[in-house]
């Protein structure tokens, strides 16, 4: 088992320099070599150069990145959609399945949580989750392997539906 998940961690630093390669071949100038862009990430191919990610951060299987809206059209070519800048900082986190639209500018070191649908800008240190995505935690430090090492701040209130248990 040892031996195993040595070889997996030696590996990885080659898996991720290829897919590195193969997004700078497609157009994806604006990725850091750091980031760990698993398989089965969607990433806007109408402007690949708008997609911004930092260093150390992860997007997990099933993530769409849009740089782009196809209602509204570029001043100088009506027929080519409306470019919109996507940024995403250093050490953050995007779960699987999340939807980072366009224009979206995402602070470092947060967390954004499976299926959230980002719409707004998030603030640093922050933790995100919902449809629309909303801030629930902020305040929070994450180390390279994007755990939550520190919780410095305080938790939003969030308002909770009451159930109806009975009929």
């Amino acid at each position: 088992m040892k031996l195993r998940i040595w070889v997996l961690e030696h590996l990885s630093y080659w898996v991720r320099k290829w897919v590195h390669l193969k997004l700078r071949f497609r157009g994806y100038k604006n990725i850091s070599p750091f980031a760990n862009i698993e398989r089965g990430v969607r990433l806007d191919r109408v402007y690949p150069d708008a997609i911004y990610i930092g260093k150390n951060t992860g997007v997990a299987s099933g993530a769409v990145i849009l740089a782009h809206e196809t209602v509204y059209r570029e001043e100088h070519d009506i027929k080519m959609p409306r470019r919109k800048e996507t940024r995403i900082g250093d050490r953050c986190f995007i779960g699987v399945n999340a939807m980072i639209l366009p224009g979206v500018s995402i602070g470092e070191e947060c967390i954004i949580g499976a299926g959230a649908v980002v719409s707004i800008n998030i603030p640093p240190y922050s933790i995100v989750s919902g449809n629309p995505a909303k801030v629930v935690y902020r305040g929070i430090q994450l180390n390279d392997r994007h755990e939550v090492v520190s919780m410095f701040g305080s938790k939003l209130k969030i308002k909770q539906e009451k159930k109806v248990t009975s009929l």
